[in-house]
């Protein structure tokens, strides 16, 4: 219900973003890059709001994707933190111009590679890691010296509406934007003449605006999802291999962009993997039993979405409920061979669902 009542009080009017768009672009050619010393104030202005924010900004992580406030601060602010850090350190030599060889044809001239912002970039982030996918790519973009619209993202909207407050205290109002808005609000963003969109999200939807973008051939830096697999071959360690996809995977319930989707199993090593999963799900995450530890689905949509990945996908479930497409009690899953052309096999599963098939040779694998 809380939820659902945050969702609600975000807008979804796209009317007004084109004089945004022209607002800034007329700020930019005004003052274009504003210099070093600007770019590093902006990059310490968004450091000092993460820090000074911190608390309500873990809360509103907790609120929308069940994260403890410890969890939530590792995985989000200090990366964020960090990742400014490292461009505030690197950025004076990031700028300088660099001479390079004159061609025989060009001289006596000299040449050199001089840096120069594109111009506004529209950035548009993740529910997932709705900071970090937000701030990574906008402290690039405030280095880069370039103007910004962003867009966070409504699925995680205590994130969304606290993430817009901090952006708009502490950046400079004129050269960096922030919108909230759902459907309508992405579909006309993509539709704007913007110098570059940086996106961050499923494939499904970064293909869409990938289209949209190109019949205005507006550049694109996609950072999407997939299918990764994980391989337990005839070699491993059975043990290791059963905590590093039980990491990859369990911190946000699954709800990772590089989580491994699914594994593949040496026969060999099959009963051995199952006893050391079970194990480490067990002792490292208590079974997955308080969402303090290893988050919760964002939404209702999102949860049913992976029940009903189980309900034709065959194979045999050996660990969790057998009866989740029926009774819709979520939890850790392994299937064992489903079907390779079932929805589970076919789409990114982004959930606590590990299917798992088995070889004999390394070649069935690959």
């Amino acid at each position: 219900a809380e939820y659902n009542r945050m969702l609600e009080t975000i807008t979804d009017d796209p009317s007004g973003l084109q004089d945004k768009l022209d607002t800034l672009r007329r700020e930019f050619r005004k003052f274009g890059d504003n210099g070093y010393e600007y770019r590093i104030r902006q990059l310490r202005a968004l450091k000092k709001g993460l820090t000074d924010m911190k608390d309500e900004l873990c809360q509103a992580i907790t609120k929308d994707l069940g994260r403890g406030e410890f969890y939530a601060y590792i995985s989000e602010i200090f990366l964020c933190v960090t990742e400014i850090d490292h461009v505030i350190d690197n950025l004076k030599g990031w700028m300088k111009e660099k001479v390079v060889d004159t061609p025989l044809m060009c001289g006596p001239g000299k040449s050199s590679i001089v840096y120069e912002p594109r111009g506004v970039i529209l950035v548009m982030g993740a529910w997932n890691y709705p900071y970090y996918t937000v701030l990574g790519p906008l402290s690039q973009v405030i280095a880069a010296g370039n103007c910004a619209m962003i867009k966070t993202s409504e699925v995680s909207p205590h994130c969304s509406i606290v993430l817009s407050k901090m952006l708009t205290r502490y950046l400079d109002p004129a050269r960096f934007c922030v919108v909230q808005g759902k459907v309508n609000t992405a579909v006309k963003l993509s539709q704007l003449k913007f110098d570059m969109i940086v996106f961050t999200g499923s494939s499904s939807k970064g293909k869409l605006i990938n289209q949209t973008a190109a019949k205005n051939l507006v550049p694109c830096l996609l950072e999407l999802g997939g299918k990764s697999p994980a391989i337990v071959d005839v070699s491993a360690d059975a043990q290791l291999a059963a905590k590093k996809i039980i990491f990859g995977k369990m911190p946000n319930l699954g709800q990772v962009c590089i989580a491994p989707d699914y594994i593949l199993c040496h026969e060999s090593k099959f009963e051995q993997f199952m006893e050391e999963f079970r194990d480490t799900l067990k002792t490292r995450y208590n079974n997955c039993s308080s969402s303090e530890e290893s988050g919760k689905m964002v939404n209702e949509f999102h949860y049913n979405r992976i029940c009903d990945l189980l309900g034709d996908c065959g194979g045999e479930i050996i660990l969790g409920n057998k009866e989740i497409f029926q009774d819709r009690k979520l939890g850790v899953i392994v299937v064992k061979n489903p079907k390779i052309d079932s929805a589970l096999m076919r789409d990114e599963i982004f959930g606590p669902i590990f299917p798992l098939i088995t070889f004999k040779e390394i070649d069935e694998a690959i």
